[in-house]
């Protein structure tokens, strides 16, 4: 039985629709490439203009799931992407040993660790 049951996944929502009152977005599973994000993206209108001619560029991060207590209490709105799915990946790519050492840190409340590249550092180094 895997120590990470679950996936790294984040709800990207569209930021102009949201503002105009709709919740338009897509769960990720990270890591991911760049063309699966691009037809995210595009599934989620960023790119195509809004009734005023203007492009909807912009984008948030809705919710997370991960399968590491407390992981995602440290991600916010606007993390960058490419920064969580390198952390997605270092975490795929841990040894079982290695997952069940990550989980007992964040499970013991790891005060040097409080952002993403916290994170990243953590888990590059385990």
């Amino acid at each position: 039985m895997p120590v990470l049951d679950g996936d790294f996944e984040a709800f990207v929502t569209n930021l102009g629709k949201y503002n105009e009152g709709m919740l338009v977005g897509e769960w990720v599973k990270l890591p991911t490439t760049e063309e699966e994000m691009q037809k995210v993206f595009e599934r989620i209108g960023i790119g195509k203009q809004d009734e005023f001619g203007q492009p909807y560029e912009e984008w948030f991060i809705t919710d997370y799931e991960c399968p590491i207590y407390g992981v995602q209490k440290m991600l916010g709105e606007y993390e960058n992407l490419d920064k969580l799915n390198y952390l997605a990946a270092l975490i795929d790519e841990l040894s079982l040993s290695d997952q069940e050492k990550l989980v007992a840190i964040m499970e013991a409340g790891c005060d040097e660790v409080s952002d993403i590249d916290d994170l990243i550092n953590l888990t590059f180094n385990l």
